[in-house]
């Protein structure tokens, strides 16, 4: 397959640098999260919370996940996507 980026006759790979560094990347992102949901209803009723409160606390940690990605993937499209990770990394926690 030739996507014109390469001479013709020659075959691009897929595994360049780039795409293993965005797989390895995402992989790290979803692991967060699959490692913290099983996690933070244990932390909730060893602190003595109910089941209720265990799920309100998934809630709380997966709502800003789903509300805040269709917004920075916008952003990241208009401007530059390792600018916008740059810029999610150095930003001010409080």
């Amino acid at each position: 397959m030739n996507d014109g980026g390469a001479p013709a006759g020659e075959e691009t790979s897929l595994f360049t640098r780039p795409f293993i560094l965005l797989c390895v990347a995402m992989f790290l992102g979803y692991a967060n999260q699959w490692v913290l949901t099983p996690v933070i209803p244990l932390y909730v009723d060893d602190l003595g919370g109910s089941a209720f409160l265990a799920g309100l606390a998934l809630l709380a940690f997966s709502v800003p996940s789903f509300t805040v990605r269709p917004f920075v993937g916008r952003v990241a499209d208009r401007w530059n996507a390792a600018g916008v990770l740059v810029s999610m990394i150095n930003e001010p926690r409080f």
